[in-house]
């Protein structure tokens, strides 16, 4: 199957959590645990991996947890290490863990009356090596340590291929067979339809339509690295407004 589009994921992810919160006349899930799989979303740089996530959450009107697995180490992942006696007594000691934040931050939107929800995992193929067995045990289980994901909730992992990013890991067959994985590419149509509907500056949507072979682009050399990105023109079209408002003007017109 080819790449999707961005709004043939955002469709096709909308479905699959509605699909894995589906429940009977008896309030029991149909799926069951095992068959809903984690969600993959792998696109390029910028083309909107975590917006998608986020609309998505926003549309079924369920809670939404996000963390950038780059930015966390195995103690904030796994939980802080505790001795405990084992049974209740001292006789015997082990070593426990106390809760993962990724967790701990669910629990605190269940408590707030989210009982189903997304975590979204961002940066998933550029974990540190050391969290890395921590996170493939979680997706299959959905478990870390002592602790499991409260059962009304999805879990959508977000990454960029290795043709983008060389900390980012080719997963093998066993991995992928453990995800659900929506391939998103990038399509200057599909972001100029969406940029229309997000107001986006018209002239960046002009420009962009003059030349849409420059919505995004990737390059690199020996000298520097290109890239430019829907979320590069999207913050340029809010900067466009700002200075529009504030009557600032470009130095090349002053």
């Amino acid at each position: 199957m080819g790449a999707y589009t961005i709004q043939k994921a955002n469709w096709e992810l909308e479905n699959a959590v509605k699909a894995y919160l589906y429940k009977d006349e008896n309030g029991n899930y149909v799926m069951r645990e095992r068959d809903r799989l984690p969600l993959y979303l792998q696109g390029a740089p910028g083309v909107g991996k975590t917006q998608i996530v986020l609309e998505v959450a926003g549309n079924l009107g369920i809670g939404f947890v996000s963390f950038s697995l780059a930015h966390h180490t195995r103690n904030t992942v796994l939980g802080l290490p505790v001795i405990d006696g084992i049974n209740g007594t001292d006789q015997e000691k082990c070593t426990r863990y106390t809760m993962s934040e990724l967790l701990a931050a669910v629990y605190e939107e269940v408590k707030k009356g989210h009982k189903e929800g997304i975590i979204l995992l961002d940066e998933f193929p550029s974990c540190a090596e050391s969290i890395m067995p921590i996170m493939l045990q979680f997706l299959q289980t959905k478990n870390i340590g002592r602790y499991a994901l409260p059962t009304g909730w999805v879990i959508v992992v977000c990454g960029n291929p290795p043709k983008y990013n060389k900390s980012a890991r080719r997963f093998d067959a066993a991995i992928l067979d453990r995800l659900r994985l929506i391939d998103i590419g990038v399509s200057s149509r599909d972001f100029l339809k969406y940029a229309k509907e997000r107001g986006v500056h018209p002239h960046v949507i002009r420009y962009l339509e003059l030349y849409p072979d420059n919505c995004f682009r990737y390059g690199q050399s020996e000298e520097r690295s290109e890239l430019i990105t829907a979320r590069g023109w999207e913050n340029l079209s809010e900067t466009m407004k700002v200075y529009e408002n504030l009557e600032l003007k470009s130095l090349t017109k002053s």
